[in-house]
């Protein structure tokens, strides 16, 4: 189900309390469909929803669990934070285990502000890719995030659906300003890590079994990742996609064997895991621009001392 336009989650406790909602509209901050603020809840399952917008979820105390369509969980705790890109469909689950202090906000997908406050255009485009590229993970927010999002929160659930000072308007818009800018530079800096941490296990496992054959749903299952972001996050680190990556690592590995030992085509093929030896002969011919057997005279005649290895 999508939400065209955001809705208020209840929440029970005793009393039955619900979510303080305050429209980007009403902050001279057409880029945010809302900031959110709600006091200590214990949470029942919500629908299956899904928002027009990056939703940013900040836990800032207690904990909850996430789930998604794929069937993926995410848990956030305390001083963690999550970045839900829109459209994601999601819920919160039952699994509050303390009372749970929380702060959202909805960053619209398609700005339309020509005020351009506080950002320029170049800088929102920056910031919507950046809270759109990467899967639904709990992040830890540094200790100035996690100050400035309980500022937030307390000023939310302070003004609520009063009137709003124009003091207190600049400062909400300039503290929601900030956090979209931390959360947008956060999920930046852990992209990189988490791509260079997928990428070196998908390497390393293509490394351990290129013997054997590896099918794409074996490197989607070790890394976490959707196939489509595999491969973005594997092509970004490397320049190849996995397939390709493998291909060239058995070639080279055929290379050595063809050069150090006297052992038949066929066996060397599948020794590197590939099935068929014509096969094995024209990708051997695409990456090292000669045939397997020419490589194999031409190797020996410049280094002899491998010929009898």
């Amino acid at each position: 189900m999508s939400l065209s336009t955001p809705q208020t989650v209840s929440f029970e406790s005793p009393p039955r309390m619900l979510d303080t909602l305050i429209s980007g509209q009403r902050l001279g901050l057409p880029m945010v469909d809302y900031i959110a603020g709600n006091r200590q809840f214990n949470a029942v399952p919500m629908t299956w929803h899904d928002h027009r917008g990056h939703e940013i979820l900040m836990m800032l105390q207690g904990a909850n669990t996430y789930g998604f369509k794929d069937k993926r969980q995410v848990e956030l705790t305390g001083g963690h934070f999550m970045v839900i890109p829109a459209g994601t469909v999601h819920r919160g689950m039952q699994d509050v285990r303390t009372p749970s202090i929380l702060c959202a906000m909805v960053v619209r997908e398609h700005v339309s502000n020509p005020r351009g406050v506080p950002f320029t255009k170049q800088e929102e485009r920056w910031l919507l890719a950046r809270l759109g590229e990467k899967e639904p993970m709990a992040l830890r927010m540094p200790a100035a995030m996690l100050r400035q999002a309980r500022l937030l929160h307390r000023s939310i659930i302070q003004h609520g659906p009063a009137a709003i000072s124009l003091e207190a308007q600049a400062r909400l818009r300039l503290q929601t300003a900030m956090l979209i800018l931390e959360a947008a530079s956060q999920a930046g800096r852990s992209s990189a890590r988490t791509g260079e941490e997928i990428s070196q296990r998908i390497i390393t496992h293509l490394e351990q079994h290129h013997a054997h054959p590896i099918q794409i749903s074996d490197l989607t299952d070790l890394s976490g990742c959707s196939r489509a972001k595999l491969f973005t996050v594997f092509k970004n680190a490397t320049g190849l996609s996995p397939n390709d990556w493998l291909l060239r690592h058995r070639i080279q590995r055929a290379s050595k064997l063809l050069i150090a030992t006297d052992r038949k085509l066929e066996d060397i093929a599948h020794a590197v895991g590939i099935a068929s030896s014509p096969y094995f002969c024209r990708l051997f011919r695409k990456y090292m621009g000669k045939t397997p057997g020419d490589y194999r005279q031409t190797s020996r005649v410049t280094r002899p001392e491998l010929s009898h290895a």
